[in-house]
């Protein structure tokens, strides 16, 4: 991905500026998303789906109250500039998902989200 000190100054600066209480939440996943890959020449995404509110995926280890909704989610990946080159999605737990796999079912919408974002 992309490397050294330059990348991770941008990064921190880019994350003291990313408050999640504020009430312009969406602006500001489209901005950090937008800067995530300025400058870099390959872009690795690992999503946690744990990081996902219960309401969305209840299959997880461990679950997050009030975490980010599956738009929210998707907003970041669509947002997200630079050239995606591989992912993953993790924290998956069927054994803890609902009778109708619904987690399971986010976890494969994220895969095929990232993977036309890959494609590219």
């Amino acid at each position: 991905m992309g490397g050294g000190t330059e990348w991770d100054s941008r990064m921190m600066d880019t994350l003291k500026n990313f408050d999640l209480n504020s009430p312009a939440v969406k602006q500001q996943f489209d901005q950090i998303g937008q800067k995530l890959g300025e400058g870099v020449k390959g872009v690795y995404i690992s999503i946690d789906v744990d990081c996902l509110d219960p309401a969305f995926a209840p299959g997880v280890s461990h679950i997050e109250p009030g975490g980010l909704s599956f738009r929210d989610v998707l907003n970041i990946l669509h947002n997200l500039q630079g050239d995606v080159v591989a992912g993953d999605v993790v924290e998956l737990n069927p054994q803890r998902d609902t009778v109708d796999g619904m987690t399971a079912m986010v976890a494969a919408k994220l895969v095929r989200e990232m993977a036309a974002k890959i494609a590219k």
